[in-house]
């Protein structure tokens, strides 16, 4: 039915019946950063992470495809395990296709929006940097956002397309030490004086909050960094609380039971053992190898 690739403590996890299950998809690892999040507020879910890595990444995608691949993999996440709620956790990804998603899924659906509006009531010195991927830049959404949120504001926008691959290494354990690349690469997107005003930096991808602590190191002078995996890990929790029942969703396999990490495309064998390290009480499974 379908191949397991199980650290040593994998099957360790305790065993127990869930309050219900919640998705998460992301072509990269970008999502773990809301998914650790969930996990510590909301320990009694079980957890799936879809690592859609065989559309990675969605930025470089056209609308319709990201709405179409993404659609996709929540019908087969439904099929599969039935989720209580779904984590979009990309930010391209969600100012594309969470009105299209809400339309099609009754489930509850949370999706990644950059944090315009804390960093406008956090910062001081007025000069607020957004690091974001080019197809999330030129969404509508965003900028929406900010005239709503940041009057009286100066927004210094940053792309980023490179941060994400460098993050993804680094996760990933492919890259012991990025921070030469990522000091680099916040050279190239911001100038010397921009980094001397702006007191706070949004980070508008999910990825980033994997090198915050190597971006801290390359800009010491930004008081704040903030990125939104807090802030979707608690509208998690309050939209599952809102409801007067939840179930534990009924799946095909015998690892109903366990988190898991489900790849829509083979990875490497080192970043295999990343992930097994990182996440010893998932259960990794290859999705081609679940039948139809």
């Amino acid at each position: 039915m379908f191949n397991v690739f199980t650290g040593e403590n994998s099957l360790s996890q305790r065993d127990k019946n869930f309050k219900g299950t919640i998705a998460f998809l992301d072509s990269g690892v970008g999502g773990f950063t809301i998914l650790d999040k969930v996990k510590e507020k909301l320990p009694d879910y079980r957890l799936i992470y879809y690592f859609d890595r065989k559309n990675f990444p969605y930025g470089l995608k056209s609308d319709e495809q990201v709405t179409k691949v993404v659609a996709e993999a929540f019908q087969w996440l439904k099929s599969t395990y039935q989720p209580t709620l779904y984590v979009l956790a990309c930010n391209t990804a969600s100012t594309i296709a969470l009105p299209h998603l809400r339309a099609v899924f009754k489930e509850l659906i949370v999706g990644v929006v950059p944090s315009i509006k804390p960093a406008a009531e956090l910062s001081v010195s007025g000069v607020i940097g957004v690091l974001a991927t080019s197809g999330t830049l030129q969404r509508q959404y965003l900028n929406d956002l900010v005239r709503t949120f940041g009057q009286n504001k100066r927004f210094v926008f940053g792309s980023a397309d490179g941060l994400v691959k460098i993050a993804e290494d680094y996760f990933l354990a492919k890259k012991n030490n990025a921070l030469d690349d990522v000091s680099h690469h916040l050279k190239q997107i911001f100038s010397a004086e921009e980094l001397r005003l702006m007191d706070t930096v949004v980070l508008g991808c999910t990825h980033y909050g994997h090198i915050t602590g190597l971006l801290k190191q390359s800009a010491p002078s930004v008081a704040q960094w903030l990125d939104s995996a807090e802030a979707v890990a608690k509208r998690t929790g309050y939209l599952l609380a809102l409801q007067s029942e939840t179930k534990a969703g009924a799946t095909s396999n015998d690892l109903s039971q366990h988190h898991s990490i489900v790849l829509s495309a083979p990875i490497s064998a080192q970043e295999r053992e990343a992930l097994k390290r990182k996440y010893f009480d998932f259960v990794l499974v290859d999705r081609d190898d679940f039948l139809p």
